[in-house]
C-alpha cells in the first residue's frame, strides 16, 4: 500500500483509520469460528478492500494456526512449490534495462515483466527481446495508452509477449473488450478487477483472456479465491500479483497462489526490490 492514492484510492492513512475505527472493532470481543464468519461482521462497509485484506490475512493466519494446518492449505491450495517472476519499473535506457534484467535472470525468475508507457514502449521491448529471445516475457502499461494508440499495442504483436497488462484506463472493462479484438497479444486485466463481478463482466465481453489476481486490490484472499475460482470455470487462467506488501503480506500471496488456476508464475516482490532475492521456489509448509 501507497501513502498517496495513485495506484488505488486508499492510502496508508485510510486503510489505518478504517482499520482502528470500523473493521478491528467489529470483531473485538466476539467469538469467530470461522472466516466466512469473520467477514459477515463488517461486510456492511463499502470499498477499502486493502483494508479489508490486511485484516482477513491476519484472521486467516490465526484461523490456520487454531486448525493446525498451512496458510496455504487453509484456502485449498495444492502446490508446495510455486515459479516466480520479477516485475522490472522503468528504466533510464534500454541497455539499463537489459541489465538489470540479466541480473534478475542470473537470480532465477521465470517469467519478466517490465513497465512501458508512450514513447518508452516499443524500444524497450524490442532491446529486450533481442538480447533474451526465449524468456517469457509481458508488458504493463498501467492505464497509460488509450484506443487511438493502436498501432503501437499491433506493433506489440511482433514480440512474442505472454500479454500486456491494463493497456487502457484503469476503471475500464469495455474498451479493452474492443482492443483484445485488434489484438494477437492477450490482454490481462489488473486494476479493473475488484471483485467477482468485474470478473464476470470482462470474461463475458471478451476483455481478457488472463485475469491478475491482486488480494489486496480485492479484498483479501476469500474474494480472491471466488475470482480463482471461477476463472478456473471458464478456462481462464490467472496469476498473483503484489501490491507492496510486507515480507509477511508476500508469505500469504506466496500461500494463495498455491491454489491450482494461478498457472502463471506470480510477481510476489515489488518492482525493482531491495530484496529481490526472496526464494524463487518457495516451500509451502
Amino acid at each position: 500500500m501507497e501513502p498517496t492514492p495513485s495506484y488505488s484510492y486508499e492510502t496508508l492513512g485510510t486503510a489505518w483509520h478504517i482499520l482502528r475505527d470500523v473493521l478491528v472493532p467489529s470483531i473485538l470481543g466476539k467469538e469467530i469460528s470461522g472466516i466466512d464468519e469473520a467477514l459477515a461482521q463488517f461486510a456492511w462497509v463499502r470499498g477499502h478492500q486493502m483494508a479489508r485484506a490486511g485484516l482477513e490475512a491476519a484472521l486467516s493466519d490465526l484461523l490456520a494456526k487454531a486448525k493446525g494446518t498451512s496458510l496455504s492449505r487453509f484456502p485449498g491450495g495444492t502446490r508446495q512449490r510455486i515459479n516466480v517472476g520479477v516485475s522490472v519499473g522503468l528504466q533510464s535506457s534500454p541497455e539499463q534495462l537489459v541489465k538489470v534484467v540479466t541480473e534478475y535472470l542470473r537470480d532465477g525468475y521465470k517469467r519478466t515483466k517490465i513497465k512501458i508507457a508512450p514513447r518508452r514502449d516499443l524500444v524497450l521491448v524490442s532491446t529486450l527481446r533481442k538480447k533474451f529471445p526465449n524468456i517469457q516475457l509481458q508488458v504493463d502499461a498501467n492505464s497509460a495508452y488509450t484506443l487511438s494508440d493502436i498501432d503501437m499495442s499491433r506493433a506489440l504483436d511482433e514480440y512474442a509477449l505472454q500479454l500486456i497488462e491494463q493497456p487502457l484506463g484503469h476503471d475500464d472493462i469495455y474498451d479493452h473488450s474492443l482492443l483484445a479484438r485488434k489484438l494477437q497479444t492477450p490482454i490481462c486485466l489488473d486494476e479493473s478487477i475488484y471483485n467477482l463481478s468485474d470478473a464476470r463482466v470482462a470474461i463475458a465481453l471478451g476483455s481478457c483472456p488472463i485475469i491478475n489476481i491482486k488480494p489486496g486490490r480485492v479484498g483479501g484472499h476469500t474474494e480472491s479465491k471466488k475470482i480463482h475460482d471461477f476463472c478456473a470455470s471458464k478456462g481462464i487462467p490467472v496469476w498473483h500479483g503484489g501490491t507492496d506488501e510486507s515480507g509477511i503480506g508476500r508469505a500469504g500471496n506466496v500461500a494463495l497462489a498455491s491454489l491450482p488456476n494461478f498457472t502463471l508464475p506470480g510477481i510476489l516482490q515489488r518492482a525493482d526490490d531491495t530484496t529481490k532475492k526472496i526464494l524463487l521456489i518457495h516451500h509451502l509448509r
